[in-house]
């Protein structure tokens, strides 16, 4: 694994994005690749994020029916 650097090759854009999801809700492929896609034309957002700049979970206003942040889970 410490020469993992050298077996693979940097990609030059986002393959995987991360996106906070309401409890229960099971992201679909095409969610997922809407997500990647807008990764990649807008950079992080909180709309879709990375490892390296995540963003936290959305407020109870922004969340509409959803209470409180508990009922959010983070699909990491």
């Amino acid at each position: 694994m410490r020469q993992r650097r050298s077996w693979f090759e940097r990609m030059a854009v986002a393959h995987t994005a991360l996106w906070w999801i309401p409890r229960g809700h099971p992201p679909t492929p095409a969610e997922a690749e809407e997500r990647v896609i807008h990764l990649r034309v807008y950079g992080p957002t909180p709309h879709a994020f990375s490892l390296r700049e995540h963003f936290p979970p959305p407020d109870a206003g922004e969340a509409g029916p959803l209470a409180s942040p508990e009922e959010w889970n983070c699909p990491a």
